[in-house]
């Protein structure tokens, strides 16, 4: 892979958190979680964008991460982190490797990390800038 092909997969990927996510990107989300830059990594399950969009562990029926047998009943299993993420937006493993949140290579996990950081902190950067942009204009503006 190289940093092209990983920038195109991660704006698929940001394209469907866009769709199924609102304001995921966002540093702040009251009572939401964020996304850590300083410690997103795509080799970490709970510290990829997946990972940390879904923190808390959630009961999925009918499936087994690693095929072993779910501690909660017989039907249900516990996933947290990417596993959570993955069930949460219905990917398949070839969906998580298409839309940018999963490689099969150490190196690809890391050129993945570098696009989905420059595309959150490049979404952040604009957000700020336009919410300085507005402050600015109501200052100027006065009261009406």
């Amino acid at each position: 892979m190289n940093p092209d092909t990983a920038c195109r997969l991660v704006g698929t990927g940001a394209g469907l958190l866009d769709i199924t996510i609102p304001d995921w990107w966002r540093a702040q989300r009251p009572g939401l979680p964020t996304i850590n830059l300083n410690l997103l990594d795509l080799a970490d399950d709970c510290l990829c964008v997946l990972g940390q969009l879904h923190p808390d562990p959630q009961r999925v029926p009918g499936w087994s991460l690693y095929g072993y047998p779910s501690t909660v009943d017989s039907s249900t299993v516990l996933v947290v982190g990417f596993a959570a993420g993955r069930t949460a937006l219905a990917l398949t493993e070839a969906q998580a490797l298409t839309h940018g949140f999963d490689a099969l290579d150490v190196d690809d996990l890391a050129l993945l990390t570098a696009a989905w950081r420059d595309l959150i902190a490049g979404r952040r950067g604009r957000a700020a800038g336009v919410r300085a942009l507005l402050d600015t204009a109501a200052g100027a503006g006065g009261s009406r």
